[in-house]
C-alpha cells in the first residue's frame, strides 16, 4: 500500500512538470517521461529553467532574419523590416511572401502542437489525482476492516495445528459454539481466562481481555515460555478493555506450541503490567484455520 501512495505522488508531481513545461510551449509529454525515468524533482527544474516559446505566445517570425516580434508589430526591431508593405512591383510568387507564409503556418502548427501538449498534461494530471483518490479509499477502507500491523510483526510460522496423535495436555481453554438465527453464520470461541480466539464464518480474531482500561498506548510486548519479548502495535477494543492481536494466524500458531503466555499492555494513565496466561493444550481444528 505504502508503494502505490508513493507511486500516485511521483505520478502528480510528474503531471506537475509536464504542465509547467507546457504552460511554456514546450513539449509537456517529454518532460512528463523525463520526469517518471529520472525524477519530478529533475523535470521540475528542467521545466522551470526553460525559455518561453514565442510562437506558442502569438508572436510571429521575421522572415528576414528570423526573429520574433509582437504579432501587431508592422516594422522588425532587428531588422527593420517593413511588414505587409511589400513594393508593388513585386510577382504575386515573392521569395518573401511565400517564406512568411510559410512562417505563418509553421506558427500555426506549433500552436496546435501547444494545445495537444497542454491537453496530454492535464490527462496525466487528472489520471494522477484520480489514481490517488483510488488508492486512498481502498487504504481508508482496509484500515477500518484490518487491526493496524507494525513493523515487528510475529515471526512467519506454520499454522498447522499440532499432531491429533499425541497424547492431550491438561489445558484451560473451553470452546463455545453457537449459530446465528437469522443467517446461521456459525461462531466458534476459544477462551483461557482472558485469551480470546473466535472464528464467525470466515472471520478470525484474537485478542486478550484486561483487568484495566487500555490507554491510549496500544503497544504491547509478547513473550512465549522462555523466548525473546515481541513488540507489536495491537489494536483497542471500543470499550477499552481489550486488544486485539494484528496477526491472528501466527498467534494462534505460538500458542498451539507454548504453555505460557505473557502479555505486557499499558493501562489508563498507570505504568505497564504483564498478565501470564496457562495457554497449554491448545488444539485448533485444521477446518477452522484453513478458512
Amino acid at each position: 500500500m505504502e508503494f502505490a501512495l508513493i507511486l500516485v505522488v511521483w505520478l502528480a508531481l510528474c503531471g506537475v512538470a509536464a504542465y509547467l513545461a507546457s504552460s511554456k510551449g514546450r513539449s509537456g509529454v517529454g518532460i512528463f517521461f523525463l520526469s517518471a525515468f529520472l525524477s519530478p524533482l529533475v523535470g521540475i527544474i528542467a521545466a522551470a529553467s526553460l525559455r518561453p516559446n514565442p510562437a506558442a505566445q502569438g508572436k510571429k517570425k521575421c522572415p528576414q532574419c528570423a526573429e520574433f516580434v509582437q504579432p501587431d508589430a508592422k516594422v522588425c526591431r532587428f531588422c527593420r523590416h517593413e511588414f505587409g508593405q511589400e513594393p508593388s512591383q513585386k510577382p504575386p510568387s515573392n521569395p518573401s511572401l511565400q517564406e512568411e507564409t510559410k512562417n505563418r503556418e509553421e506558427e500555426d502548427r506549433e500552436r496546435r502542437r501547444l494545445k495537444q501538449d497542454r491537453a496530454a498534461a492535464t490527462i496525466f494530471a487528472v489520471f494522477g489525482v484520480l489514481l490517488f483518490a483510488i488508492i486512498l479509499v481502498l487504504f481508508l477502507h482496509n484500515g477500518s476492516t484490518q487491526a493496524p500491523v507494525t513493523a515487528t510483526a510475529t515471526p512467519a510460522v506454520t499454522t498447522e495445528s499440532p499432531d491429533s496423535s499425541s497424547t492431550p495436555e491438561p489445558t484451560n481453554w473451553q470452546v463455545d459454539e453457537s449459530s446465528n438465527s437469522m443467517d446461521r453464520t456459525k461462531t466458534t470461541v476459544f477462551s483461557d481466562n482472558g485469551v480470546v480466539i473466535r472464528f464467525t464464518g470466515r472471520r478470525l480474531e484474537a485478542y486478550v481481555t484486561t483487568p484495566e482500561m487500555v490507554g491510549e498506548n496500544t503497544s504491547v510486548r509478547i513473550r512465549f515460555d522462555d523466548g525473546k519479548p515481541i513488540r507489536q502495535n495491537w489494536s483497542r477494543s471500543e470499550d477499552y478493555h481489550a486488544l486485539f492481536s494484528p496477526d491472528p494466524r501466527g498467534l494462534i500458531a505460538y500458542l498451539q506450541k507454548s504453555k505460557k503466555f505473557y502479555f505486557e499492555y499499558n493501562p489508563y494513565e498507570k505504568l505497564s503490567q504483564t498478565l501470564s496466561f496457562d495457554v497449554a493444550g491448545l488444539r485448533i481444528p485444521k477446518n477452522l484455520l484453513a478458512r
